[in-house]
């Protein structure tokens, strides 16, 4: 008797328990669909009257890559000296960077990286000069203005991915040499 007794009682808990996960999962079917709220669209940001911060940005971007681009080709230049303790910036030091080392490609630029900064760098340039000449003058008062600056910083970052690199592709482009990014670059 205690044993069907303890068996109803089983039967039920777990009928209760499949029933509340049902509801459960009902009522959080869109538990996985959070906003997150420090998330900005990109496209609510990319209009006429934030023209001056995107040109801002596009330059932000460049500074922060130069910095990361004279330290590192100071170091394999052998203009700097590693004064670290640590073996990360080593190779840039010993001019011995293997390919597959990750430091100088897909760092970004407060950790010595130069390809991603240099790259990312010239595509905010290039796509911030894209929006400029997209808007006429009557949308945005310093248009001309803003167009050079864009354009000046693309051209900045080009001539540092030339110099750096052998060849490089850009936005999903063919493979260039250093003389077509240089041509570019003008």
């Amino acid at each position: 008797m205690q044993t069907r007794t303890a068996r109803t009682a089983r039967t039920k808990a777990w009928a209760f328990l499949s029933i509340a996960t049902i509801c459960f999962a009902a009522a959080c079917s869109n538990l996985l669909d959070v906003k997150s709220p420090d998330a900005i669209d990109p496209g609510s940001l990319e209009i006429p009257a934030n023209a001056s911060l995107l040109v801002n940005s596009a330059i932000g971007d460049f500074f922060c890559t130069y910095g990361s681009y004279v330290v590192a080709s100071g170091l394999m230049s052998g203009e700097l000296e590693d004064g670290t303790l640590t073996a990360a910036r080593w190779s840039y030091d010993r001019r011995d960077l293997d390919p597959n080392e990750t430091l100088y490609s897909t760092n970004d630029c407060t950790s010595l990286g130069t390809y991603t900064p240099i790259s990312t760098s010239r595509f905010t340039a290039d796509h911030t000069l894209g929006l400029l000449e997209g808007w006429s003058d009557a949308d945005v008062s310093d248009r001309q203005e803003l167009i050079s600056e864009a354009a000046t910083f693309g051209g900045y970052s080009r001539i540092l991915l030339g110099e750096g690199f052998c060849t490089a592709a850009i936005d999903l482009g063919p493979q260039l040499t250093s003389q077509q990014i240089f041509e570019q670059a003008i």
